[in-house]
């Protein structure tokens, strides 16, 4: 069986702000863990944000780095993955900001949104890949639990399980014939 990469959106500010972090944090999805990282400017340039939605909605995963400034687009992503059901971690930078996403940052920590703060480069990297990891071990306990429980309703015969019923068919042991055998 061939299973597909799990697909991170990487949200950042377009202020080139984040230059640095959107690489590093694009190398370490990447290469350490395995995983295929979605940008914004892979979207079409006609209808930005219906495009940007359209990669969101592809991904399993949203990873948003605020740094400086404000942005309306990264905010609206935010917004759209909330109301869509999808799981964020967000990364901020330590350092001074903008009055807006000052209070754009205390609203998505209300919303319950994994906030984490970063000083440097280094800093990302490492608070990056141990929220992913962290992330992906409470979903593997939470479905393991989900197998528990279903396991269990089966046993106490809660659920009955369907198996399939034997082949029924008149042709059983009339032996084929091969139009190109002579």
């Amino acid at each position: 069986m061939i299973t597909l990469p799990l697909r991170l959106y990487i949200s950042a500010s377009w202020k080139h702000d984040l230059d640095n972090e959107i690489k590093i944090t694009e190398e370490l999805v990447t290469k350490d863990l395995l995983m295929l990282p979605v940008f914004p400017r892979s979207a079409s340039s006609r209808d930005l944000s219906s495009d940007y939605f359209k990669k969101i909605n592809e991904c399993d995963l949203i990873i948003v780095i605020l740094g400086k400034n404000y942005s309306e687009n990264v905010n609206n992503e935010i917004n759209y993955s909330l109301n869509n059901n999808k799981k964020i971690l967000c990364f901020v930078k330590d350092c001074e900001r903008d009055k807006k996403l000052e209070e754009e940052i205390i609203e998505l920590q209300n919303k319950r949104i994994v906030t984490k703060q970063f000083k440097d480069i280094e800093d990302l990297k490492n608070s990056l890949k141990e929220s992913v990891i962290e992330l992906l071990s409470e979903k593997f306990k939470d479905y393991l639990e989900i197998e528990r429980t279903i396991l269990k309703l089966i046993n106490d015969g809660k659920i009955e399980v369907l198996k399939p019923k034997s082949l029924q068919s008149e042709y059983i042991n009339v032996p084929r014939i091969n139009p190109f055998e002579k």
